[in-house]
């Protein structure tokens, strides 16, 4: 059975979004390794609880008023930050 042409460009849609996510995760681990640099030549803490916390109040409360469950947003973010943490610890 044939699947209807919506159903196609929907999914070539998600890839393309899939596609964007990857690259932004990318991106967002360059800007981590150099931070690193930065707070090493400068003997600054790797991390900082303070300001993970405020990020993580801003994107819960960004995600929900985008209609995207809070718990979501913290599940990608935990991922996002254990992986952030494994560059920079």
């Amino acid at each position: 059975m044939a699947l209807p042409p919506e159903i196609l460009s929907l999914r070539r849609d998600i890839d393309r979004l899939d596609q964007e996510l990857v690259e932004l995760l990318a991106r967002r681990r360059d800007v981590v390794r150099r931070m690193r640099e930065v707070k090493q030549a400068h003997a600054l803490p790797l991390r900082d609880p303070e300001r993970e916390a405020a990020m993580r109040r801003s994107l819960v409360e960004h995600g929900q008023a985008l209609g995207v469950p809070g718990s979501l947003v913290e599940a990608v973010l935990d991922a996002i930050l254990e992986d952030s943490r494994g560059k920079v610890g």
